[in-house]
């Protein structure tokens, strides 16, 4: 990167926290579906979301695809909100299962709420990444 970019493209992020003891917490997850499935997928999808738009504590949540996957990116403020999500979304979660396979899910966020999580989360499919530097834009 040159000097000049590097000098503006701090100068336009001057405004930013830094946040040593993040709690906050950020999962990936990335399905198998087949062609067959895709609709009812989707429908499932949809109901997801809205189950998940008036949840406290739940920052963004969605869904994207390509061919034959699916991948569902949200964050949440701590592991109190995401314990909550899984509580409120179970059901739901248990039939995507039936028409999907989970590939993986990626949890990302602070020592201390991963500890919170490993004991609610028992997947074998989760990777737990530990974020040790971290700001967020305000």
């Amino acid at each position: 990167m040159s000097e000049a970019l590097l000098k503006l493209s701090l100068e336009s992020n001057k405004d930013y926290e830094m946040l040593p003891d993040n709690s906050s917490i950020f999962i990936q997850t990335y399905y198998k579906v087949s062609d067959e499935n895709l609709n009812s997928f989707k429908r499932l999808t949809n109901d997801l979301i809205e189950s998940t738009r008036g949840e406290m504590g739940c920052i963004h949540f969605g869904f994207s695809f390509r061919s034959g996957e699916a991948y569902c990116i949200e964050s949440y403020k701590n592991a109190q909100s995401v314990m909550s999500h899984i509580s409120n979304v179970d059901d739901l979660i248990d039939r995507l299962s039936k028409i999907s396979t989970l590939i993986s899910k990626d949890i990302h966020t602070s020592a201390s709420q991963l500890d919170q999580l490993k004991e609610f989360i028992m997947d074998k499919n989760t990777n737990y990444f530990t974020i040790e530097g971290y700001f967020r834009n305000t």
